[in-house]
């Protein structure tokens, strides 16, 4: 690696204790402790970029996590386990047995509430597939079956923030820190 500012290939790597990028996973407040790699010139002191190591085990972590929280998914937060699942909408659509994907895309762009139903059988699919990639995420069926999700409401949902840490099991993953 060499600098983009003056060239220099003298750069040092610094893990920072805490690092959010709302962009990283697809979903906002996904937060990562001492993990995240900055890297900084150590001639001119330019910045030269962040990486996160795994970023597709982290979204399943996010996904898993996301899911197993008893607080009603909006749009955004439907269209990253559907992206997490690697789905299209007609493919999510047919594999939660809902009318069509246009239901999906009106679910994504907050157009239309997802019931109940369609809410459970969505944390389900994603749980049980992504939890194969997110070892260290507790994922249970039964809670979710018993989940009683609140309907949409005129007033605000509580904002939910999830925070990981990088843990080694038989391989590196991603786990939430009282986990760990």
């Amino acid at each position: 690696m060499t600098c983009i500012k003056c060239g220099s290939d003298r750069i040092r790597t610094e893990t920072l204790p805490r690092y959010q990028d709302d962009g990283l996973v697809g979903l906002a407040n996904v937060v990562i402790l001492n993990a995240a790699q900055k890297y900084v010139c150590k001639d001119c002191g330019e910045d030269n970029g962040i990486s996160v190591p795994d970023v597709a085990g982290l979204q399943a972590a996010a996904a898993v996590t996301r899911v197993m929280i008893p607080v009603k998914l909006v749009g955004r937060e439907i269209r990253f386990l559907r992206n997490a699942l690697g789905m299209k909408a007609k493919e999510l659509a047919e594999r939660i047995e809902t009318r069509a994907d246009e239901t999906v895309s009106r679910w994504e762009n907050d157009q239309r509430p997802i019931s109940a139903r369609d809410e459970k059988m969505l944390r389900l699919l994603a749980g049980r597939i992504l939890s194969e990639r997110a070892k260290a995420i507790g994922f249970d069926e039964t809670v979710i079956f018993n989940m009683k999700i609140p309907a949409l409401s005129a007033v605000p949902l509580r904002e939910v923030v999830m925070t990981f840490i990088r843990i080694r099991i038989s391989v590196d993953t991603w786990a939430e820190p009282a986990a760990a």
